[in-house]
């Protein structure tokens, strides 16, 4: 598309499929550009989704959007994944990777945002890491209960600022990979009363 976004999603219930081989979605503001209710993203090997002036995925109002990118690209001019929907969001990231050129790699309103970075095993002592990158932050969430999950060798960074950066409370986050920001790997702000649980283990 050469204006506006390369799949815009109105409605509930919809299926985007990206996969198989060296499949691209396009959009010159969003790569997907979604407002809508039970919605499913799904971007495979070597597959790329791109927002060339704004974001690859654009979560504009609505709740339970899942996205699954497993071995592919979700790279936004802005965030790599931009939600500003308060509603329940899924984002799994097997072996892949979801980049925010000059912002986040995840940007967050949402009140219930669940991630799961991983890294993707291959066979033998072969892994395809699973990244998550912002130029600013890696993943930024100003919402609460947010639960992020970053797994064997898997990789959350932040160039400028945080690895994750949180406000609110009930916030978990579990790391057996690498979490890294130029300013903190994780930083609390604005943190209520309640508990934000962080854990880190070393296999």
């Amino acid at each position: 598309f050469d204006n506006g976004d390369g799949v815009d999603i109105t409605g509930n219930s919809n299926r985007v499929f990206n996969y198989g081989p060296g499949g691209t979605i396009f959009g010159e503001d969003n790569g997907i550009r979604v407002s809508g209710t039970s919605n499913f993203i799904y971007n495979t090997s070597n597959n790329t989704i791109e927002g060339n002036d704004e974001d690859g995925i654009r979560f504009s109002s609505g709740s339970n959007l899942d996205i699954d990118n497993i071995d592919g690209t979700i790279i936004g001019w802005d965030d790599g994944i931009d939600i500003d929907s308060g509603g329940s969001v899924f984002i799994f990231n097997d072996g892949g990777l979801i980049e925010g050129r000059v912002d986040d790699g995840i940007e967050s309103s949402s009140s219930d945002l669940n991630v799961t970075n991983q890294s993707r095993f291959l066979g033998g002592n072969s892994y395809d890491i699973g990244v998550i990158y912002g130029d600013n932050n890696g993943i930024s969430s100003f919402g609460s209960a947010a639960y992020i999950e970053n797994n064997f060798l898997a990789l959350i960074i932040g160039e400028d600022d945080d690895g994750i950066y949180l406000t609110g409370s009930g916030n978990e986050v579990y790391n057996d990979g690498l979490i890294q920001g130029n300013d903190d790997g994780i930083s609390l702000n604005s943190v209520t009363n309640g508990t934000n649980t962080i854990e880190n283990y070393d296999d």
